[in-house]
């Protein structure tokens, strides 16, 4: 039986009740973070956390200590059996602020989960329909709605992925990666502060600029900015680097993105 964990305690999934007249059921306050789990090891933790602390600031709630809750999330993988797998943990803040719970479950990698190269690079499309606010929370809220809309709009139109923009229709990231292009050799990537999630594996590829032999430099992105662009790749913690194929009409190569893709095969073979 599948066990998650429940406050610090690896339950039986089928155990949990929701109270349909709690916050979280009404309102789904809080924030999340989804992690991959690779030879039992939780990647990029010390970012993730990081993160996290940056939700439980801006709900004013406590998190477990860090030590602590990676033992609590150690033990939700050994329970499970799992030594590579998708991690996700939500904390759901009261209204009040008095209390805050927090949810973990554990589900084995798909083989698309996996660090591989996509010969096929993605269709990118963009959605104009809702913006999202230039508040740069940095985290990841619960309240997914420009992001699930944007994501729902996708697969309706046959995209990969959708582009979000803030209100200033200034493009901040996809559905559930981050934004990176080329122009020239050198890479870009929105900042933080137009309004998009602070990803944790672009803070990676940041750090391995000195050993990769790159720069990434934050930059303002409009559709403009895309379509001038040599390439344009995404990035997320579970995926790692997928390359976009087209986007507006436009066709784009991939020789940078392969290169950064082959750097991290390097990296992932010493862990």
């Amino acid at each position: 039986m599948t066990k998650v964990l429940f406050n610090g305690k690896v339950v039986k999934e089928e155990s949990l009740k929701l109270d349909y007249n709690s916050d979280l059921a009404k309102f789904a306050p809080g924030f999340f973070e989804t992690m991959k789990v690779y030879k039992g090891q939780i990647l990029f933790w010390d970012s993730h956390y990081k993160r996290m602390k940056l939700g439980a600031n801006f709900w004013k709630v406590k998190l477990p200590r860090k030590d602590k809750l990676e033992r609590q999330l150690q033990k939700l993988l050994s329970k499970n059996d799992l030594t590579h797998a998708r991690l996700r943990i939500q904390f759901n803040a009261s209204l009040d602020n008095s209390t805050i719970e927090y949810f973990a479950s554990a589900i084995p990698l798909q083989e698309s989960e996996e660090y591989n190269w996509i010969e096929n690079g993605w269709q990118l499309g963009l959605y104009k329909e809702h913006y999202k606010s230039k508040d740069a929370n940095g985290f990841k809220s619960n309240n997914r709605n420009i992001y699930l809309l944007a994501r729902k709009w996708a697969i309706g139109n046959s995209f990969d992925d959708a582009l979000v923009m803030n209100t200033e229709k200034r493009i901040t990231d996809s559905t559930s990666c981050s934004l990176f292009w080329v122009k020239k050799g050198k890479i870009f990537s929105p900042p933080t502060k137009e309004g998009g999630v602070d990803g944790t594996f672009g803070k990676f590829l940041r750090s391995k600029q000195k050993d990769w032999n790159i720069k990434v430099t934050d930059k303002i992105c409009t559709v403009r900015t895309l379509i001038d662009a040599d390439e344009i790749f995404l990035t997320n913690v579970i995926r790692g680097f997928r390359w976009v194929k087209s986007f507006r009409g436009k066709e784009y190569n991939y020789t940078v993105s392969q290169q950064l893709y082959k750097h991290l095969k390097e990296w992932e073979r010493t862990l």
